[in-house]
C-alpha cells in the first residue's frame, strides 16, 4: 500500500468519525498480512471493533 492511499484512508475514516478504525488499523493491517487473512476477514474485524467502539461510547453516555 502505498504511502498517497494510506493517507487518503486515514482522511476517510477521520471524516466517517471511525475514531477506533483509526487507532487499530496500522497494526491490526500489519497481523492481516502476517496471517494472511483475506481481505473479507479484515474489513469484518474492523467494522466489527468500530460497531462495538461506537455501542459502548453510546452506553457510557
Amino acid at each position: 500500500m502505498t504511502e498517497l492511499t494510506m493517507e487518503r484512508l486515514k482522511e476517510n475514516l477521520e471524516s466517517l468519525k471511525m475514531k477506533n478504525t483509526l487507532e487499530i488499523l496500522n497494526n491490526y493491517l500489519e497481523r492481516a498480512v502476517k496471517n494472511e487473512l483475506n481481505i473479507v476477514e479484515v474489513l469484518d474485524h474492523i467494522f466489527a471493533e468500530e460497531a462495538l467502539s461506537k455501542r459502548r461510547r453510546a452506553y457510557e453516555k
